[in-house]
C-alpha cells in the first residue's frame, strides 16, 4: 500500500549498495536528490550538500525503502539533503547481527561515495529509522564513532532500543490494547534466538551504548501506547542527564585557561567544529507503535505533521550548526 505510489512517482532512484561483510551480496537502497530549483536548500561548510541515512522498520523481518519514502522526500524536498533509505536482510533467516552490519556497510558506503557520486558531505552525515530502522541507525552511529565521520544527528521513530527482554516481557501501555499484540511473537525471531549471548552488547542494545558512541545531537519521537514507551524513556533521562553534565564540564572549562582539557570535554566533528550534546523528544499520548505508518485515511495527519516537524527542525538545526 505505501509502495505502489511512490513507485509511481519517480521522485527518487533505485540503486544497489555492496556490502564489504557478504562479498558478492547488495541491498537495495533509494536516494531522493533535493530539487534542482530548491530555494531552501541547506550547504555544508564545505559547499556540499547535507547528507542523511535512513532505514526502515519492520521488526527487522519485512519492510522496503519506499516504507520511509514520505519522510525522505520531505526531507529532501524542505532541507536540500540528499537522502538514502535503505533496507537490509530479515530474520528469521538472518538474526543478530546481520541487519546491524549491512547497516554499517551501507554508511561505509555512503562515507566514500557520496561527495563524488551525488556531491553530499559525508563529514555532516545524519540518520533516522522507524522502529527498527531506528535501532539500525543508533548502531550506525556507535559503528563511526570516534572516526572521521561521524554521525552528527539521529531521528528515531518509536525505535526498540533495549532487546534484553522479549517483546511478551516488556511493560504493557497503560490501560490501553495494544494494536500489535497478536504479531508479538514474531517480533523477537531477529534477537531472541541469542538473546543470551548479548545481554550487554550495546548494538543489540543501544540503551547500554556509552553516550560518546552516540550522535552529540539525537531526536526521539516516542508514541505512549507502546510496550517500547518505557525503555525508549529510560534511555532518553540518562542521556538527558548525561549531556546536562557533560555540558556544563565544557562551559566551566571554557572559562578556564586549559584549552586542551575544553576541547577533551566537547564532541568534534571532522573539520575541527565543536558541538555540545542535545537530547530531544517528543511524546505522543494517543499515538501507538507504528501509527505513522498507518494510511492518513484511517487515523488523519495532524500527528504525522507534527512529529514530521518536529523531525525536519531538529534536522534542519543539525544542519545549519554545520553550514
Amino acid at each position: 500500500m505505501k509502495w505502489v505510489p511512490w513507485l509511481l512517482s519517480r521522485r527518487y532512484t533505485s540503486i544497489q549498495i555492496p556490502l564489504r561483510r557478504k562479498p558478492g551480496h547488495s541491498v537495495r537502497a533509494i536516494v531522493f536528490l533535493p530539487p534542482a530549483n530548491s530555494t531552501s536548500a541547506l550547504e555544508t561548510s564545505r559547499g556540499l550538500r547535507p547528507l542523511h541515512l535512513d532505514f526502515h522498520g519492520g521488526a527487522f523481518i519485512g519492510g522496503n525503502p519506499e516504507h520511509d519514502a514520505e519522510f525522505c522526500s520531505a526531507l529532501s524536498d524542505e532541507l536540500g539533503a540528499v537522502v538514502v533509505s535503505a533496507t537490509y536482510h530479515f530474520a528469521p533467516r538472518y538474526r543478530f547481527p546481520v541487519a546491524n552490519e549491512d547497516a554499517q556497510d551501507v554508511a561505509a558506503f555512503l562515507v566514500e561515495n557520496a561527495e563524488h557520486v551525488w556531491k553530499a558531505d559525508p563529514r555532516v552525515l545524519t540518520v533516522s529509522g522507524f522502529s527498527a530502522g531506528g535501532n539500525l541507525a543508533l548502531g550506525v552511529a556507535q559503528g563511526l564513532a570516534g572516526k572521521d565521520y561521524g554521525v552528527k544527528g539521529s531521528v528515531t521513530f518509536y525505535a526498540p532500543v533495549d532487546l534484553r527482554k522479549s517483546p511478551s516481557e516488556k511493560p504493557k501501555p497503560n490501560d490501553k490494547p495494544d494494536p500489535l499484540e497478536v504479531l508479538k511473537p514474531l517480533f523477537d525471531a531477529y534477537p531472541g534466538p541469542v538473546r543470551s549471548q548479548n545481554m550487554e552488547n550495546p548494538l543489540m542494545n543501544p540503551i547500554l551504548a556509552d553516550i560518546s558512541t552516540l550522535p552529540p545531537r539525537m531526536a526521539f519521537v516516542v508514541p505512549k501506547i507502546d510496550i517500547l514507551y518505557e525503555e525508549q524513556m529510560l534511555m532518553i533521562g540518562r542521556l538527558k542527564a548525561e549531556a546536562e553534565k557533560l555540558n556544563g564540564s565544557a562551559q566551566t572549562m571554557a572559562t578556564g585557561v586549559d584549552s586542551a582539557i575544553e576541547e577533551s570535554q566537547q564532541i568534534r566533528d571532522g573539520s575541527g567544529r565543536k558541538d555540545s550534546y542535545q537530547i530531544s523528544h517528543l511524546e505522543f499520548p494517543e499515538g501507538f507503535h507504528g501509527w505513522l505508518e498507518v494510511p492518513e485515511v484511517a487515523i488523519g495527519n495532524k500527528d504525522k505533521k507534527k512529529a514530521f516537524a518536529f523531525a525536519l527542525d531538529f534536522l534542519r538545526e543539525t544542519y545549519q550548526a554545520h553550514s
